[in-house]
């Protein structure tokens, strides 16, 4: 059978039945959990839970039953991503290379990251991408089997502060003074 996913939350089961002497049947779903099926008497059901579902079909006319089961599993697990390391952008910085990490076998899943108020240079569908400048960068992951979606976000901040230099009035220099202290002391 068919498994639950994200990318397929629901799946559509069918039974075929038919009676030896020709009686119409009567068909009865149950859940092995007691979740309520909602037309539980038709031959195709809708579902969204994973678990043992049974179909049961009965010849009114001598009572007489048989019954089939169904296991439907669920995958739902999201990639667990990380964009990596908070960043500080100074005034050297000309470009940082942002680093995800991903749990799991890499082919299986896709990436894309993405920023409102950053710069990205060069490809943005990999695991790393190059930042231009300060700001919130996303990576999504997308898990191609069975699409599940997570994302994780890192900050590049921004420290531009510059420093500021004061000098003291140093004395003239002239012919009785040759040399004179410079101070910077103020500075920061």
């Amino acid at each position: 059978p068919d498994t639950l996913s994200c990318k397929k939350p629901a799946i559509l089961l069918s039974a075929n039945a038919r009676s030896q002497s020709g009686n119409p049947l009567e068909l009865l779903w149950t859940h092995d959990s007691g979740i309520p099926i909602p037309v539980p008497d038709t031959s195709q059901i809708q579902i969204t839970s994973p678990g043992r579902y049974q179909v049961t079909a009965t010849d009114p006319s001598n009572g007489c039953s048989a019954s089939a089961w169904i296991d439907v599993q669920i995958d739902t697990l999201a990639p667990k991503v990380d964009a990596g390391q908070d960043q500080i952008w100074n005034c050297a910085t000309q470009s940082i290379r942002l680093q995800g990490f991903l749990s799991g076998a890499q082919d299986r899943f896709q990436f894309q990251w993405s920023t409102a108020n950053g710069l990205l240079s060069g490809p943005t569908d990999s695991i790393e991408v190059e930042a231009k400048a300060p700001g919130r960068y996303l990576l999504s992951v997308l898990d191609s089997i069975n699409g599940c979606r997570s994302a994780d976000s890192v900050v590049i901040l921004s420290d531009l502060t510059q420093p500021v230099v004061q000098l003291n009035i140093p004395d003239t220099i002239d012919c009785q003074t040759l040399f004179v202290d410079l101070d910077a002391s103020g500075s920061s």
